[in-house]
């Protein structure tokens, strides 16, 4: 991207700043202790505003920003190659937010038990932590590096 070109250092902060993000969540995830059953039956986003929630989504934007870094070029290519981590995106996330679903019915009636919440938040929360590692690897060899 030509923005990294004029500000090297900006992928750098945006790992930064997208891991400390991620670290956050985690914490959260970790400390969340809330109650699935509920008597108000909450009306779901539409389509659209499910669509324009994306835009304001820190992690989509930390996600979309690591893909463009990590699978594009800055070279002539870089529409093509930019456009096919689109497709990809859209050909894998498609099926993806269907299994999202399908065990997202399947964990509310599991989750009913606030031990077995506890300790699935616990596992998710470390397993966040867990796919953070990497990202902190290379952002400690890219300040050892100079």
């Amino acid at each position: 991207m030509r923005l990294f070109k004029i500000f090297p250092a900006l992928q750098l902060w945006i790992k930064c700043l997208g891991t400390v993000y991620l670290i956050y969540l985690s914490l959260l995830i970790a400390c969340s202790h809330s109650e699935l059953q509920s008597d108000v039956q909450q009306r779901p986003l539409t389509f659209l505003h499910g669509a324009l929630f994306q835009w304001v989504n820190a992690k989509a934007w930390v996600v979309a920003m690591g893909a463009i870094v990590g699978f594009t070029n800055s070279g002539a290519d870089y529409v093509y190659e930019s456009v096919l981590v689109a497709a990809v995106f859209l050909a894998v996330g498609l099926p993806c937010v269907g299994v999202w679903l399908v065990f997202g019915v399947v964990l509310k009636k599991y989750l009913g038990n606030s031990v077995r919440q506890r300790y699935f938040n616990y596992t998710m929360a470390g397993l966040l932590l867990l796919s953070v590692v990497p990202v902190c690897l290379d952002i400690i060899m890219q300040f050892t590096s100079g």
